[in-house]
């Protein structure tokens, strides 16, 4: 009797034991499709060229990326882009009313190093996998009509931007990379936006100089700065659901 009893009861939990946890085929958790990857990228950097718009801004910028995931939570990365940008051209040494000679275009190409924490780990879900990160390195400026005889030159700055973003994985084979991010350098002003017009010069208490509280430079915040990779290239993760 206590045989049968016992027999019984097993047969009764096996159906309850196979109902615990999610039903893999089912789960809305997957593996990363790239471990790492090499994309390219289009985006858009906005800004406003800093409080003169002396500063390289509005324009379409192209580049590519490659980028490895060192962990689960975390990746590493390096890319480079390239665009032409427009800025505002101040001739300093004239009248005021002949001072802004319009924007120009400005080549700028950026070279950077990132780190980004993906907040779901090494899996998507529901095939995508938010993320937000931090990247830092230089751009470089190419020169501008040799007519602007201002000083003003863009150079080589330092640059830094937060991102934030999500990667969509409609297949196995194929990555969407959507990213938003604000990228920040120091705009240099030369020695004559701080110094007065020679043909219309101003008093000290109603200064005609371009930069009238005698700063050097000013950080500016290209907000609106934007990546779409439109295809991810890499070796694929085996472990990845078909």
């Amino acid at each position: 009797m206590i045989l049968r009893l016992a027999t019984l009861a097993l047969l009764a939990a096996a159906p309850a034991a196979a109902q615990v946890g999610i039903d893999p085929s089912r789960s809305p958790y997957r593996e990363q499709p790239f471990p790492f990857a090499v994309t390219p990228t289009v985006g858009y950097f906005g800004g406003s060229g800093g409080k003169y718009g002396v500063g390289p801004h509005d324009g379409i910028m192209y580049g590519g990326r490659f980028q490895f995931r060192a962990n689960k939570s975390t990746s590493f990365g390096a890319g480079v882009s390239y665009g032409t940008l427009t800025r505002r051209w101040l001739d300093p040494f004239v009248s005021l009313d002949e001072r802004d000679k319009g924007d120009v275009d400005q080549g700028v190409l950026i070279a950077e190093a990132m780190l980004q924490l993906n907040i779901t780990g090494g899996k998507t879900w529901r095939r995508m996998s938010p993320f937000l990160g931090f990247s830092a390195g230089a751009a470089f400026a190419e020169q501008t009509p040799a007519a602007d005889t201002s000083g003003y030159d863009f150079g080589v700055r330092f640059t830094f931007a937060p991102f934030i973003g999500v990667r969509l994985a409609p297949t196995s084979r194929v990555s969407i990379r959507l990213e938003a991010r604000s990228n920040v350098w120091k705009i240099p002003y030369p020695d004559s936006f701080r110094e007065e017009p020679p043909e219309q010069p101003g008093t000290p208490e109603f200064p005609n100089a371009i930069v009238k509280d005698g700063s050097t430079g000013e950080w500016s915040l290209s907000a609106g700065a934007a990546n779409f990779a439109p295809r991810a290239v890499g070796k694929e993760n085996p472990r990845v659901a078909k």
